[in-house]
């Protein structure tokens, strides 16, 4: 749990110039220009994505996703670290 943590606490996340990202329905496709890769977010990773954007705090997002979903805290936490670590990994964000 402290690695996820680490990941929602204090950080900021940037999103790369070369990436672009379109909101199709209730699902979001992200695509990084230089590298190709694209990537499909669901309507809720879509809301997360949504929320980052505007704010660039996983902290803000995450407490903001708490009042909206009816889950636990350490499952929402989980999820959101986990798309935060894969999103970086395929260089769509970055994490400052």
């Amino acid at each position: 749990m402290m690695e996820e943590t680490g990941l929602l606490s204090d950080r900021t996340i940037a999103i790369p110039e070369p990436v672009v990202f379109e909101k199709v329905g209730e699902e979001t496709v992200l695509l990084n220009l230089d590298t190709g890769f694209y990537y499909g977010l669901n309507p809720v990773g879509s809301h997360f994505w949504e929320l980052l954007v505007a704010t660039k705090n996983p902290a803000s997002v995450l407490a903001s996703m708490r009042e909206e979903y009816e889950v636990e805290g350490e499952v929402l936490e989980r999820d959101l670290a986990n798309l935060i670590r894969e999103l970086a990994e395929k260089k769509l964000i970055e994490i400052e």
